[in-house]
């Protein structure tokens, strides 16, 4: 996720915090890195903060409940999540909010919200699949090339969110963003668009033509005349 200082904060708040809390972040295209510009930092933290404070944590199915539980306790899916984050804040991360499982009985784990972080950390490395965001800043006179160039720094390339009003800022982005989709201030989803990833994101694309062609046979025919 990047987040420039013309972007519409209130928004790209609510969706940020509502993206890591889909699925208590158990879902491929959840993002966990955010890079902000410097200058707006402190407003959109403050905001995702107020938005974190208002998640109503809960069984799946109960009413009223925001977020669920992880996964169960076989696949030590929150065990491994809270080791990426203990070995991040031991390398001098900090937990804004959350950074642990939430006590009591249930499979939880709090919404977490990590600063201070560095590209070289566990947490900015590994996909957590859990509901723990990164924050991580970005200079205001940073090119759009060395801030492509920051979201880039990964083994993954599978979604790409940004919010800016900038359409220079926006079309030179999308251009240079290694991902399998880019999805520009909270556009919403599309059946007919393909669906995937790039480097080792995803198994093949979906929807759209390019996903009906993975139910078919290509035949290739090669006439002298």
């Amino acid at each position: 996720m990047l987040v420039f200082a013309d972007a519409d904060l209130d928004k790209a708040a609510r969706a940020i915090v509502g993206e890591i809390a889909f699925k208590s972040g158990q879902y491929c295209a959840a993002g966990s890195r955010l890079f902000v510009q410097r200058s707006i930092q402190d407003a959109l933290l403050e905001r995702m903060q107020a938005a974190m404070d208002g998640i109503r944590i809960g069984a799946g199915y109960a009413q009223g409940s925001d977020m669920g539980p992880m996964i169960s306790q076989r696949q030590r899916q929150r065990e491994r999540a809270q080791a990426i984050v203990d070995h991040s804040l031991s390398e001098g991360a900090q937990a804004l909010r959350g950074g642990r499982a939430r006590p009591g009985p249930g499979y939880f784990y709090e919404p977490t919200l990590l600063t201070q972080a560095t590209p070289h950390m566990r947490i900015a490395r590994e996909e957590i699949f859990a509901p723990v965001l990164t924050v991580m800043a970005f200079d205001d006179d940073a090119t759009p090339a060395q801030v492509a160039a920051l979201a880039n720094d990964s083994h993954y390339g599978l979604s790409a969110k940004l919010w800016a009003r900038d359409l220079g800022t926006v079309h030179e982005l999308i251009g240079r963003l290694q991902s399998g989709q880019v999805i520009v201030n909270g556009g919403g989803g599309e059946v007919t668009l393909p669906f995937d990833g790039v480097k080792q994101s995803g198994y093949g694309r979906e929807n759209g033509h390019v996903g009906l062609s993975a139910y078919t046979e290509i035949k290739a025919v090669r006439l002298g005349y």
